[in-house]
């Protein structure tokens, strides 16, 4: 990361936002690993307020595949109103600041609802997909070099660089199924 990017900047690498005023600083060619405003997919939080605005605008079917969401507490009387409709469905919380599955609860009634806490609440997928009896992640990395043209490569595995063998070992880049295209 470049505190202060200059004029020749190439790259810039940060961990977080970056900010309009160092955006406009960089030359046209430089490129930056966050691109403005990615948060709105990346929250959880954030990706279902786009979720439902995207299905006021498109419609309902075109994301029926996705299981009904709702924000707490903001949305607290929608979701309670929802889970009465769908007495017996089972409901899931994950708090929206958590990872890898921490603070994550299974809930039957709006009764059990977290009070005060910031998450967000969907319908429980009744039969998921299993591999062999177990749920999985799907997890897709997409590297976007440009929105305008749109220029993306994707992977599933995080970095591209290396795929793990069920033994423990790993195979280098070059022998890899998940390398990314050069250049982007």
């Amino acid at each position: 990361y470049l505190p202060s990017p200059t004029a020749d900047a190439d790259l810039v690498w940060s961990s977080g936002h970056v900010g309009p005023e160092t955006l406009l600083s960089l030359p046209r060619h430089a490129k930056v690993n966050h691109f403005p405003r990615s948060g709105v997919i990346t929250r959880k939080d954030l990706l279902v307020r786009t979720i439902a605005m995207l299905r006021a605008r498109c419609g309902r079917a075109a994301y029926e595949y996705l299981p009904l969401s709702f924000v707490l507490p903001a949305d607290a009387a929608a979701c309670t109103a929802a889970m009465g409709r769908d007495g017996g469905a089972t409901w899931i919380a994950k708090p929206i600041a958590s990872s890898q599955g921490r603070g994550i609860s299974l809930l039957g009634s709006s009764a059990k609802l977290p009070v005060g806490e910031d998450c967000v609440v969907s319908r429980y997928v009744a039969r998921p997909l299993l591999i062999d009896g177990y749920k999985f992640d799907l997890r897709l990395y997409v590297a976007v070099s440009s929105f305008e043209p749109l220029r993306a490569c994707a992977s599933s595995r995080r970095g591209a660089a290396k795929e793990e063998r069920s033994g423990g070992g790993t195979r280098p880049a070059a022998e890899s199924r998940y390398v990314f295209e050069e250049g982007l």
